[in-house]
């Protein structure tokens, strides 16, 4: 409508915009705008332009052990979410973002895609079992063994779950009692996944 040529130009809020052709560039914080356009005689046309944060999807890096499950959650951009897998194993519920970890450690990708097409990833680490090393000894009263763990997610934590001796918590130095018996010294990762490993004395 109007009368050729038109104008564009930005009358409030952020961005800028083309006067030529119209081509509008959104400001780096969300809020609102009014883009007009006038024609050859003067009349003008306002447009409101809703601007919105950018997408985000949280947790953006999470770890899950084998099997387990993490809930993500979208934010910014433009209501209604939705939620896919892109890559590697496990499954996402489209609507909620209930992501379940498949049997294998791996890697996966989720993305959140709100209704005008912007997207989020998250890295998804799949964390196998934790391990401990050795599974049993048998120690010599007042003797000492260095335990080790592997798998799972660091930092590990080691403590004495059943009988007697101390244990180093961080390095896994255990120092036997001074009289016989068993003991079980236990590693736990950053997931909260245990292994045990029994100690005669």
């Amino acid at each position: 409508g109007g009368l050729t040529p038109y104008s564009y130009s930005v009358v409030s809020g952020g961005g800028s915009v083309s006067a030529v052709t119209g081509v509008y560039t959104a400001p780096g914080a969300p809020g609102s705008a009014t883009v007009r356009v006038t024609d050859a005689l003067g009349q003008t046309a306002n447009a409101t332009v809703t601007i919105n944060a950018a997408l985000a999807i949280s947790p953006a890096t999470p770890s899950v052990i084998l099997g387990g499950s993490v809930s993500f959650s979208a934010s910014g951009g433009t209501s209604p979410y939705s939620y896919a897998m892109v890559s590697g194993g496990g499954s996402v519920n489209s609507s909620t973002g209930a992501y379940a970890a498949p049997g294998t450690s791996g890697a996966a990708v989720v993305r959140a895609t709100d209704s005008i097409g912007n997207t989020a990833d998250a890295s998804v680490t799949i964390v196998g079992p934790v391990s401990i090393s050795p599974a049993s000894i048998t120690l010599a009263v007042g003797a000492g063994n260095s335990f080790g763990a592997s798998g799972g997610l660091t930092p590990y934590v080691f403590s004495v779950q059943s009988g007697g001796g101390s244990i180093n918590s961080s390095s896994g130095a255990y120092t036997a009692p001074g009289a016989s018996g068993a003991a079980v010294v236990r590693v736990t990762d950053a997931l909260g996944q245990t292994s045990d490993s029994n100690v005669t004395i």
